[in-house]
C-alpha cells in the first residue's frame, strides 16, 4: 500500500509543479466498469472518495476514440476537473480496449474483433479459432463448400469419369486441420 501513497504523492507533486491546481488528480482502485457507456466507479485511495460514472473514452480525433476498459481491483488515475466532471486519465491493467471509429469497432478481451456494419464485414479471432464474415458468406462455409467439391471432383478420361481422388484421405486430413481453426 506504501507504493500506492508513493504514485499518488509523485503525481500531486507533477500536478502542482506544471501549474494545473485546478486538477485534482486521486489514484483510485476500480470497483465497477460499465462497458455499455465506457465509464467507472473507483473509490480514491488516499481520500477514500467514491467517484461514479468516471468517462474512459479517450478522444483520437473527431469521431475516433481508444477506449480502455479496466480490471475490476485495478487502478486507475482520476482527474477532475471541476466540482462535476472528471475523467480517467491512466488505467492500470486491462481487460478490454476499443478502437471505435465510425465503421469499425476492435475489441481485445479474450478476442480480437473489427466488424464494418456499413459494408456487413466481420472478423474474429479467439481462442477456439478465427471467423471471416462478408454478407451472407462466411469463410469456414467456403472452406467447408471447397473440401465438398473436390471431395466430388471426378475427371472425364478416354475410359470414362474418373473416381475419387486417390489422396482423398490427404485432403480430407488438410481441411479437417483448417476447418479446426475456422469458427
Amino acid at each position: 500500500m506504501e507504493h500506492l501513497h508513493a504514485i499518488n504523492e509523485n503525481l500531486k507533486k507533477f500536478v502542482q509543479q506544471n501549474s494545473v491546481p485546478q486538477l485534482g488528480a486521486e489514484l483510485c482502485q476500480v470497483s465497477s466498469v460499465d462497458v455499455t457507456n465506457f465509464s467507472v466507479t473507483c473509490v480514491g485511495q488516499s481520500t477514500g472518495k467514491v467517484y461514479y460514472d468516471v468517462p474512459l473514452v479517450s478522444v483520437l480525433q473527431q469521431n475516433q476514440s481508444i477506449v480502455p476498459i479496466p480490471d475490476l481491483d485495478s487502478f486507475v488515475i482520476v482527474v477532475q476537473i471541476d466540482k462535476f466532471n472528471s475523467f480517467v486519465c491512466l488505467t492500470g491493467q486491462l481487460t478490454q480496449l476499443y478502437f471505435t471509429s465510425p465503421q469499425v469497432i476492435t475489441t481485445i478481451n479474450d478476442k480480437f474483433q473489427i466488424t464494418d456494419a456499413d459494408n456487413n464485414f466481420d472478423f474474429e479471432i479467439t481462442p477456439n479459432g478465427m471467423k471471416l464474415v462478408v454478407g451472407d458468406q462466411s469463410f469456414k462455409d467456403a472452406i467447408t463448400d471447397l473440401k465438398t467439391a473436390i471431395e466430388n471432383l471426378t475427371v472425364m478420361t478416354s475410359t470414362g469419369a474418373s473416381s475419387v481422388p486417390i489422396n482423398l484421405s490427404s485432403i480430407d486430413d488438410a481441411f479437417t486441420k483448417i476447418l479446426s481453426v475456422l469458427q
